[in-house]
Parts: C-alpha cells; sequence; structure tokens
C-alpha cells in the first residue's frame, strides 16, 4: 500500500482548502485511467496494488497514477487552485 498527498504549494507544503475536493477529483481521473484508488483524510490518495503485481504492471499503474496527476495539476490550474 502507497500513498501520495497532493499539496498546493510543493516548497511549502501548503494543504490546498478542503472545499476544493482535489483528491476526489484526481481520484476520479485515475478511475478514468483505469485505476482502483481512493482518498483518505485531507488529500491523500491512497493505492493498493495487489500482492501479485509484476513488475511491468507496476510501471503501468504508474504511467497511469502520473497522467491522472498530470489531469489533476491541469484541472487545479483551470481553477487557480495552484
Amino acid at each position: 500500500m502507497g500513498w501520495t498527498e497532493l499539496v498546493a504549494e510543493k516548497r511549502t507544503k501548503r494543504s490546498f482548502d478542503a472545499k476544493a475536493a482535489v483528491a476526489p477529483q484526481a481520484v476520479h481521473f485515475a478511475q478514468e485511467e483505469g485505476l482502483i484508488v481512493r482518498f483518505l483524510a485531507g488529500d491523500v490518495v491512497s493505492i493498493c496494488p495487489p500482492l501479485i503485481i509484476v513488475p511491468a504492471e507496476i510501471d503501468e499503474l504508474f504511467d497511469r497514477l502520473g497522467r491522472a496527476l498530470d489531469r489533476t495539476l491541469d484541472w487545479a490550474r483551470a481553477r487557480r487552485l495552484v
């Protein structure tokens, strides 16, 4: 199991306003990429791959997650959240 925390300002680790619902949007984009992820308290996105995952599948998981996070960043920028 792993997770990533989404922040509005990387250098200071400033959080997004909770009303912005950034993590739920990231989960939505990840689901469109075929991933099953969930958001936790704050803006944390949790990833829980199966124990039998092979290296090529891990690469694919992170490629898809990267695309979802890129879309989330574009979405946040369009709403002037970052």
